[in-house]
């Protein structure tokens, strides 16, 4: 912790810092050549993470190392007459020892900011683990608030968008395991969780099916030693007891006593599977009716048996990609065209500019919980996180001059195809939604105001235009108009 401290200036410069560690670990310990450089910064990212070294002992070896880098300037002090013992003495019994600062929660905040920038800091934003709602306590607020003033402390300098992003990542990774929530990687398959009292009655269910099997095998006469040690000890007690008859009626009476017992086992978890369902459905509905009914429709459509002529995942995988790969083309020269251009030939958008306002009405319009691109980041954690608004407006303007600063990762999305009709076999009636960064809907949102706001006020917009125009009712007015008409 001393050489980290030392390489990296107590935090400060993180360039270049894992060579520079390990150069100056292996000068000091020679032994230790065998150790890579990624095993010494684990090292030292577990001596943090998991607290193997107290926060008291860090502060005091950081306060040396800042001593050791910036020495207290010497001060030529003036020959002073000799004093006597004892007033020495008084001076030593009344100098104060140098207090150390001891570590507050703000301070773990910053270790903990700082551990995660170190983690994914130049890493891929698709293989970082998914961020999960935030579970709101007493502390919540109070953490997002401390953790945004960090942020703002970290961008006082000027940074480009990626690295905006991984701050942004790693200040909401921050809240979340300061609030106690655990972040996993990606999961493969997203597998429902079986609740315990079901596991237990299942596997209840299965041991007595067991043993009417065992059961069956004995009343057909395979009495051998294998098959009566896997049977329960009353039971194969009473059956060597027995003899004739009397044992084969034994046998009867205890496989028909299991039978009952599994159907009463069985019928017993079915009634609980269906009182579990209702309370789901009821919670469900409760919280989110929308999401309620959407899996009400899904249940349904699997209930339906598959369609026979099911279209086959490659012919939709190729339908779109030809829509998507072939790039637009109009008429350049159509006489309408022309006929605009004259129009408002003296008409001229000024550069665009960015502010502070832009970004703020466009986040303050994004659903919290919505679903994220591919990064993982929630517009939750662009509303709470207001440092980096100032930021964001600059880069934003940045890009619009220079596009080539847009990293290519913010443009990219996951895309759903969803089936517009039952069972259907044609690849065009699917509906694609596309799930795009927060960043990247936030830049498009600024421009669409920019542009909307320009053509409103030069009156380009034609009246006909119902679905350019914000709170317009085109829908509402051709249904009127084809009521009145027909």
């Amino acid at each position: 912790m001393r050489l980290y401290y030392k390489v990296t200036n107590l935090e400060t410069d993180f360039t270049m810092y894992r060579g520079k560690l390990y150069a100056q670990f292996i000068k000091v310990f020679p032994n230790l050549k065998h150790l890579s450089e990624q095993r010494i910064a684990d090292q030292r990212r577990t001596i943090v993470s998991r607290n193997l070294l107290s926060q008291e002992t860090l502060a005091r070896i950081k306060e040396q190392i800042r001593l050791e880098i910036n020495p207290e300037t010497t001060i030529d002090i003036p020959p002073q007459p000799p004093q006597s013992e004892s007033i020495r003495e008084a001076e030593t019994e009344t100098a104060l020892p140098t207090e150390i600062t001891l570590p507050t929660e703000q301070t773990q905040l910053d270790y903990l900011y700082e551990s995660n920038l170190i983690k994914f800091y130049g890493s891929n934003p698709n293989l970082r683990p998914s961020l999960p709602k935030i579970k709101y306590t007493a502390q919540t607020t109070t953490i997002i608030e401390r953790v945004n003033a960090i942020l703002c402390d970290k961008l006082k300098t000027s940074f480009n968008l990626e690295e905006i992003h991984v701050h942004i990542y790693c200040a909401a990774l921050t809240c979340l395991t300061q609030n106690g929530q655990d972040v996993a990687q990606r999961p493969k398959e997203n597998k429902k969780p079986i609740p315990p009292w079901e596991k237990r009655m299942s596997d209840k269910i299965s041991r007595l099916r067991r043993d009417i099997g065992r059961m069956q095998q004995l009343s057909k006469g395979n009495d051998s030693e294998t098959l009566l040690k896997k049977i329960s000890e009353d039971i194969t007690t009473r059956f060597r007891q027995l003899s004739g008859q009397t044992q084969k009626d034994f046998v009867i009476d205890t496989l028909d006593s299991l039978k009952q017992q599994l159907a009463v086992h069985t019928d017993k978890l079915k009634r609980y599977k269906r009182s579990h369902l209702r309370r789901m459905h009821n919670a469900q509905f409760t919280q989110n009716e929308r999401c309620f009914y959407r899996n009400l429709g899904n249940k349904a459509n699997k209930e339906n048996p598959q369609h026979p002529n099911a279209i086959d995942s490659n012919q939709l995988n190729q339908y779109w990609n030809n829509i998507w790969s072939s790039q637009g083309e109009h008429q350049i020269n159509a006489a309408w065209i022309n006929q605009e251009r004259e129009k408002h030939q003296n008409v001229r958008m000024e550069d665009t500019i960015i502010t502070l306002r832009d970004v703020e009405s466009a986040i303050k319009k994004l659903p919290n919980w919505r679903s994220p691109g591919h990064d993982g980041i929630h517009n939750f954690w662009l509303k709470k996180f207001s440092a980096t608004y100032n930021h964001l407006a600059r880069e934003f303007t940045e890009t619009l001059i220079d596009p080539n600063k847009m990293p290519v990762f913010l443009t990219e999305g996951i895309t759903h195809l969803l089936p517009k009709t039952k069972n259907p076999d044609n690849p065009s009636q699917y509906r694609p939604i596309t799930c795009l960064p927060s960043i990247y809907r936030i830049f498009s949102s600024c421009i669409s105001s920019k542009i909307y706001t320009y053509l409103v006020t030069n009156n380009i917009l034609h009246e006909e235009q119902k679905g350019c125009k914000s709170r317009a009712m085109g829908s509402k007015e051709q249904l009127v108009m084809d009521s009145v008409v027909l």
